[in-house]
């Protein structure tokens, strides 16, 4: 893992098609991918994979890749026509090729992904595309990036998995325990293993080990905690990363369990492994904050016999307005209460206490665990001002108010935070029939990104319904159209290509037409509407040059 607080390049907006610069900036990932991964990571990051045009990229890239001996994705393939290599990122026909010796060989006739080795070479091999390996972003060069910004510091810290984070779980639904055990006693009592399965534990490990903190996990790679729990006691400066590390999937504090994994912040190792007792939290997309809501505090803290708790608590915390949090104690919160921070918990010895620090509070919205809040601080006992006390309020950072900062401090090569889910936002989903012009099925997805739109996804009845009155309407209402499924890298597992997602996931909405998907002649991995009529779906070659369907998703 590594702390994240640094200057952080903005990024350029997402446009295919526009003409090649001579000069490019590569970006190695070192997260791993399947191919049409790589291409949604970098499509996340309004970048795109890679491609080289000219002699001088090549050399450039050259030298990124002097001191590294692995192998990373690039935009080439000859998924559509075996032998006939393209970038995806432009449609453009590869016309220098820098092949190995041999290559491109198509062992198994399932090596259809462009692979650039390191070692000195910066030298090709096709390589089969669900083949899990790292990939090279490049920024899109229609617009040019924008200034680089030092962002603020803010109460927020978040650690970065230091490591290959991609998993099966890549579309992880955040929020939702694995382990259905009974429900939380709350006011301060132990949970079952896996109730919070989110929350994580910070150890200082020199020049002893001992826990410090808590923290939440967000998504495959990011932790979130407070910034003083990763900062050298009594000053505004980070402790070396040798010193901490983060255990995941813990419920007894001073005990060693199997599911267990611990991360140092400096070290390269397995990625995180999801299960029953490690999962992601929510982030809010708008503040869930609200007065009288009552949200759960997690941690280890300190119980009432003034020692660390061994066993994972939880306890209820009601949400009270910043007038009644600062009237109640002003000398601990009339100065420090800033508006990005919301006062929660009850006044009568139930409340977060040392050792809480960094953990969150969690609200339960439509069955998905949203992190809130970041505990910040309470008051001090009159008695020990090492000691907080519980019969005060405490001081949260309101992590919906520092969304953006925590996605553009996550470094993108090792993931990103996790996808919101169950937020009360409506979606808008608009269908756009291509008649004008046939093309192949990786044409079809490169101009639907052109138009700022993406290929055609259709997840629920409401979206076929949708669908067939944007034909209905269109210039030429028979078929067939190509839309964006596709199992080009597993065969047999369709995902939609424009948002990465298995078809039929989480909706299991399905359409296909009695017997398909069949093969037929065995390579047919891309999907249609229309063929025989109405919206049933069908799959085809890939190289089979038909009309398109694109769509357009906004919120409002």
């Amino acid at each position: 893992m590594i702390p994240v607080g640094i200057d952080v390049e903005a990024l350029s907006a997402l446009a295919y098609g526009s003409p090649t610069p001579v000069n490019k900036t590569f970006y190695l990932r070192y997260r791993r991918a399947t191919f049409w991964q790589a291409a949604q990571f970098c499509i996340d990051e309004d970048k795109r994979l890679a491609s080289i045009d000219s002699e001088k990229q090549s050399d450039q890239l050259l030298l990124q890749l002097k001191y590294s001996s692995d192998g990373f994705y690039m935009a080439g393939t000859d998924l559509g026509r075996e032998g006939s290599w393209i970038w995806i990122n432009s449609n453009r026909r590869i016309v220098q090729p820098n092949w190995a010796v041999g290559q491109p060989d198509n062992v198994g006739n399932i090596e259809n992904c462009l692979q650039i080795n390191g070692a000195g070479s910066a030298s090709w091999n096709d390589v089969d595309c669900n083949m899990i390996n790292f990939y090279i972003c490049e920024d899109n060069p229609k617009l040019p990036p924008l200034e680089s910004k030092m962002l603020r510091r803010t109460a927020l810290l978040t650690l970065v998995l230091c490591c290959s984070i991609f998993t099966a779980s890549g579309d992880q639904q955040c929020g939702v325990r694995q382990d259905k055990t009974r429900s939380l006693i709350t006011a301060g009592h132990n949970v079952q293993p896996g109730d919070y399965p989110w929350h994580a534990a910070i150890y200082q490990v020199l020049p002893l080990k001992h826990y410090i903190c808590g923290g939440t996990l967000v998504g495959q790679s990011v932790v979130i905690t407070s910034a003083h729990c990763v900062a050298v006691p009594g000053r505004r400066v980070a402790r070396s990363i040798d010193e901490l590390v983060v255990q995941l999937g813990k419920h007894l504090l001073n005990v060693r369990s199997d599911s267990e994994q611990e991360y140092g912040l400096s070290s390269i190792i397995d990625p995180v492994r999801y299960g029953k007792f490690v999962q992601p939290a929510c982030l809010p997309t708008f503040s869930l904050a609200n007065d009288r809501v009552v949200g759960t505090i997690v941690g280890w803290g300190y119980t009432e016999q003034s020692a660390v708790s061994n066993s994972l608590k939880a306890a209820g915390a009601p949400i009270v307005s910043q007038e009644l949090c600062r009237s109640s104690n002003l000398g601990a919160f009339g100065g420090s209460l800033t508006e990005e921070m919301f006062c929660a918990g009850y006044r009568n010895g139930t409340n977060a206490c040392n050792g809480d620090s960094g953990g969150g509070l969690f609200r339960n919205v439509r069955g998905s665990w949203f992190l809130l809040g970041i505990v910040s601080f309470t008051a001090a006992q009159e008695q020990d001002e090492n000691r907080c006390s519980s019969t005060d309020y405490t001081a949260f950072v309101d992590v919906a108010k520092y969304k953006r900062w925590i996605r553009n401090n996550s470094d993108p090569s090792f993931g990103t935070p996790c996808s919101d889910l169950g937020q009360p936002a409506k979606v808008k989903k608009q269908y756009f029939v291509h008649n004008n012009k046939e093309v192949t099925f990786l044409e079809a997805w490169r101009l639907c990104q052109s138009y700022g739109h993406r290929l055609a996804t259709v997840t629920s009845e409401e979206d076929n319904e949708l669908l067939e009155k944007a034909i209905a309407k269109s210039s030429n209402p028979k078929g067939p159209w190509y839309i964006g499924g596709t199992d080009l890298g597993s065969e047999g597992n369709f995902l939609w290509i424009s948002t990465n997602t298995p078809v039929g996931y989480l909706s299991g909405y399905l359409n296909y037409s009695p017997g398909q998907p069949d093969n037929a002649g065995g390579n047919e991995n891309c999907l249609e509407i229309g063929r025989w009529g109405g919206v049933v779906w069908n799959d085809v070659p890939c190289d089979w040059r038909q009309r398109y369907i694109c769509e357009y998703v906004s919120r409002w």
